[in-house]
């Protein structure tokens, strides 16, 4: 019996290694291939990618069509694809989009499908070294790389030889899907943004709908009166490799057509970020609120003017967690705060605030914003998925972290109404544009490329989506629309009707997981649609504290206040 199972585990082990050899030869064999697109007069390389089901993509631009697709390889070896066979050098127009075609190539075979985008610009990046290797190694890392973006129809709208592309972003740059950083040899309009030699590539690796930076820099640029990026969708092939659906945005700097501040008379841009990655960040300071602010600009700075921006930004803190009458404050401008805020309370921005939250200096005055980082927006996160609820103003957000500036301000009774004026009469009339019209219009737009896209990198839903009360995976056009229409509704009955509501959050720290809801003043919480039983019930020899004192709290009297609830052991359980 022994000798029988040890001849089996052999046998086993020896045909699994042979499966994988013989999957190692296949991607060998699919790595001789190559397709190119265009003309004779230019061709374009696109890389063969294989999936972790073994199944073999051809990503094509929109531009595309089959009869200018063309296929390389070795000339010692034959290609059969779809039981045709072709010539190096033939072109691809007996084939259709979307279909599986066995290929098989010398003595190794698989299985190709074809796929194409719509409607979108294509942007080429080839690096000097031909690959990826030293960029993803590290992020600060300079590449001499040159780029050809096409329009949708293949015209070439621009072209650069001597770029330079890095690594950006901090959560996001740990994902597969990485942002860029890319610096033009000179000054471009890029799809009509303006001229500008730097420019971001966003990945939306978070965002499976590919809308939420979108949507939210397009509502702040149709709201608000300060500058806000703009952007504008690519699909990105890096070194003949497609990397997927990416926006090509204008990157927050000051400039002619960027954000309009002279560096030179003293002015600055800052932006809040957590204690945790003060190392990472530029020209980082604390201030007197114990806040994390990095100096984006000026770039270059000695102590002296350090210490300048670190008090001019000690006194904006001071004037702004006054709660005084800021009618007359000459050192904010409550529309750009205001804008702001409801960017990112529209948004259900758990980091508001936080991380990635702008806001700059100018001829003397406090401005809030430009509006960033929308990745994890409209609900998708288990911490904003309840849509009738305070999110951005909170101050408490994360067991480590504390929001000030909004939560100071939104106590403040001069900003609150200026605040609610501005939602009524600048943001719901776009917002309302969006709900009806524009999400699903743009959704339409960018379908194919969305799809190819997440061919290419799968999203997968966070495991703790399966442990919220009220699970739902905010990440479609539909499901989108669907969270905005009721937001809207609690953010109108809030600013608009004035119904005074309290936000109670439950934290359990465990990874800073929390859920945050709103209900009217004087409501019984377990009487509203905002919880389930588990939350609030005695469950598993657990009760809900209010933090800040040693009362547990009741389900079933009336909330009157903004309370933080920990999730803590019942006495006599230990």
């Amino acid at each position: 019996m022994k000798w029988i199972m040890k001849y089996a585990y052999w046998l086993i082990l020896t045909v699994f290694l042979g499966s994988i050899m013989l999957l190692g030869l296949s991607n060998t064999a699919v790595e001789e291939l190559r397709f190119y697109v265009g003309n004779e007069d230019r061709k374009e390389i696109i890389e063969i990618y294989t999936s972790e089901n073994g199944l073999s993509y051809v990503f094509l631009p929109s531009y595309a069509q089959m009869d200018q697709v063309t296929v390389a390889f070795p000339t010692d070896r034959k290609l059969f694809l779809g039981g045709i066979e072709l010539k190096n050098g033939a072109a691809c127009s007996a084939f259709s989009l979307n279909q599986e075609y066995e290929f098989r190539i010398g003595e190794q075979n698989g299985v190709i499908q074809f796929c194409r985008s719509a409607n979108m610009p294509t942007l080429y990046i080839e690096t000097r070294s031909g690959d990826m290797k030293q960029i993803y190694a590290d992020k600060e890392h300079e590449e001499a790389t040159s780029i050809v973006l096409y329009s949708p129809e293949g015209d070439v709208a621009y072209r650069d030889r001597n770029c330079l592309l890095k690594g950006r972003g901090n959560s996001t740059w740990l994902q597969d899907k990485k942002p860029f950083l890319l610096r033009l040899s000179d000054e471009a309009d890029l799809l009509g943004m303006g001229e500008d030699s730097d420019w971001i590539l966003l990945a939306n690796d978070h965002d499976e709908s590919n809308l939420h930076n979108k949507l939210l820099f397009d509502l702040a640029n149709r709201a608000c009166e300060t500058w806000t990026p703009q952007c504008e969708y690519v699909d990105v092939y890096l070194n003949g490799q497609y990397n997927g659906l990416y926006l090509l945005a204008e990157k927050v700097e000051s400039g002619i057509n960027r954000l309009n501040i002279d560096i030179g008379a003293g002015d600055f841009l800052c932006t809040v970020d957590f204690s945790t990655r003060e190392e990472t960040l530029e020209n980082p300071f604390q201030t007197a609120y114990g806040r994390t602010i990095a100096i984006c600009e000026p770039n270059i700075l000695g102590e002296e003017a350090k210490e300048r921006i670190r008090e001019l930004v000690n006194q904006q803190e001071r004037i702004l967690s006054s709660q005084k009458d800021m009618t007359q404050s000459p050192l904010v401008d409550i529309r750009s705060w205001a804008c702001k805020y409801l960017v990112d309370e529209i948004a259900g921005n758990t980091d508001a605030d936080l991380s990635s939250s702008y806001f700059y200096y100018s001829d003397g005055v406090f401005y809030g914003g430009p509006v960033w980082d929308y990745d994890m927006a409209f609900g998708n996160t288990v911490q904003s998925h309840y849509p009738k609820a305070f999110i951005a103003k909170n101050h408490v957000k994360y067991r480590s972290f504390y929001s000030l500036y909004y939560s100071t301000l939104f106590q403040n009774a001069y900003f609150f109404e200026k605040m609610s004026e501005i939602y009524k009469n600048d943001f719901l009339p776009v917002l309302t544009q969006m709900i009806e019209y524009d999400i699903q219009d743009i959704a339409d737009r960018i379908s194919a490329a969305a799809m190819m896209n997440q061919l290419r990198w799968p999203i997968q839903v966070n495991e703790n989506y399966e442990i919220d009360p009220w699970a739902r995976y905010v990440n479609s056009a539909e499901s989108i629309i669907e969270y905005l229409k009721e937001r809207t509704a609690f953010l109108n009955s809030a600013l608009i009707d004035k119904v005074p509501y309290c936000t109670v959050q439950f934290e359990h720290y465990v990874e800073d997981y929390y859920w945050t809801v709103s209900v009217p003043r004087g409501s019984v919480l377990k009487e509203t649609d905002a919880v389930n039983a588990p939350l609030y019930a005695e469950v598993d020899g657990f009760v809900w504290s209010i933090e800040g004192t040693d009362r547990v709290f009741n389900p079933d009297e009336p909330v009157m206040e903004d309370m933080v609830l920990s999730r803590n052991t019942i006495s006599g359980q230990n």
